[in-house]
Formats: structure tokens, C-alpha cells, sequence
């Protein structure tokens, strides 16, 4: 059978003996008696094994902490200050977005003396999207304008009708 003692030291990076006697959980702050059917409960319980998965992608995800930092905005997400997007904060994804050739590239120009970016507000994005929509919407006007005016002078037949007349009359 497991002592108390030896099932703390087995998990000294979850949970530490506190003053009061009690045994503390150092990731979720739960309290529970000092026994070895208490603790080996929690340890075991869904609760905890959430926990320790979450923090495990925490301590993974640190290494990456000066360019991806917890977005202010999205707790879900990761911001990257090279690239200016936001990153899900799970490993895969991380990884896959900082093996891409952009970050790579960022990664570059940093250590060459370039600024890392700040994330924007929410409003600050949205204006800078209804801008980009605006002119994307303006260029395609433009580019249809242009199509229909080339598409007139182009065409075989004119549209006067007198020279069709003629044209027919040879």
C-alpha cells in the first residue's frame, strides 16, 4: 500500500502539503485531507487529469512565448507578434504556424533589428477589414467598368444603324 508521503513526492508538481495539514492541488487551489484515498481520488478524478493536460500544453506552448503571447482579446487564441494573426492555442497548431515560411521569415528579419508587432483592438481590426473590403469592392467596379468599355469598342457589330443598313445594302 502507498503512503501519503510517498504519493506526494510521486506528484510534487501537482500538489504540495500546506500548513494547515491539508494537501493542495497547486494548479486548481482544491484542499482535501491528508490520505492516500483523498488524494489518490483526485489525482485520478476527470477534473484534475483536465487540468494537468491543460497545463502541460501551457509549459509546452512557453517556449514559443516572446513571438506567440496570449491574445488580449480572444482567450482562446494566441497572438503572433511577427506575423500579426491569431493562433489557436493548441500545440498542433502552433507548431504548424510556426514551421510556416512567413514566421520563418519573420524570425529572420527580427534578429536583423526589426520590431515585433502589438495586437490590435477588435475595432482596430474590423475598420481595418471594412477598408480593405471597401477598396476590393471599389477595385472590382473599376475592373468591370473597364471590362464593359474595352467589351463595346471590341465588338464586330456597331451599333448605328445606319452603317448596319449600309453593310446590308452591298
Amino acid at each position: 500500500m502507498t503512503t501519503i508521503e510517498k504519493l506526494l513526492d510521486e506528484n510534487k508538481d501537482f500538489v504540495q502539503l500546506i500548513p494547515s495539514g491539508r494537501v493542495q492541488c497547486i494548479i486548481s487551489k482544491h484542499e482535501m485531507p491528508k490520505t492516500v484515498e483523498a488524494v489518490s481520488s483526485y489525482l485520478s478524478g476527470k477534473k484534475f487529469q483536465r487540468l494537468k493536460k491543460k497545463e502541460s500544453e501551457k509549459k509546452e506552448l512557453k517556449q514559443y512565448e516572446p513571438y506567440l503571447i496570449p491574445s488580449k482579446f480572444n482567450s482562446e487564441k494566441l497572438f503572433c507578434r511577427i506575423t500579426g494573426r491569431l493562433v489557436a492555442k493548441t500545440e498542433p497548431a502552433v507548431v504548424r504556424h510556426s514551421e510556416g515560411r512567413r514566421f520563418t521569415k519573420g524570425i529572420e528579419s527580427v534578429s536583423q533589428g526589426s520590431t515585433l508587432l502589438e495586437e490590435p483592438s477588435p475595432e482596430e481590426v474590423e475598420r481595418r477589414k471594412a477598408l480593405a473590403r471597401a477598396e476590393h469592392a471599389a477595385r472590382m467596379a473599376a475592373a468591370a467598368a473597364g471590362v464593359a468599355d474595352d467589351g463595346d469598342a471590341s465588338e464586330e457589330g456597331s451599333s448605328d444603324p445606319e452603317a448596319e443598313e449600309a453593310g446590308n445594302a452591298e
